[in-house]
């Protein structure tokens, strides 16, 4: 059994006008911009299938409530709690 915890595609959520840059004059060499990097969370279309197969048994309704995604608001679906930012420290 596993969780996913950003049921949303890359496709849907990715962002052009971002994309990875180095930072230069830096006095060990060149470092990674990290709010230029910042990759988007969650799944990639090579697990599309994986997906389409874990949700098959909900509703229609169920469905699109948990591949909710709004841009200016982010991930809609119900697993956005305060228990995914624990269990992230852990």
């Amino acid at each position: 059994m596993g969780t996913l915890k950003y049921p949303v595609s890359y496709k849907a959520v990715r962002n052009p006008e971002i994309t990875p840059v180095l930072i230069g004059g830096t006095s060990n060499g060149r470092l990674v911009d990290r709010d230029a990097s910042k990759p988007p969370k969650c799944y990639m279309e090579s697990e599309q299938e994986v997906l389409d197969w874990s949700i098959e048994p909900l509703s229609e309704n169920d469905r699109t409530a948990f591949t909710g995604f709004n841009p200016q608001k982010g991930h809609t679906g119900p697993l956005v709690t305060s228990r995914w930012t624990v269990a992230s420290w852990i």
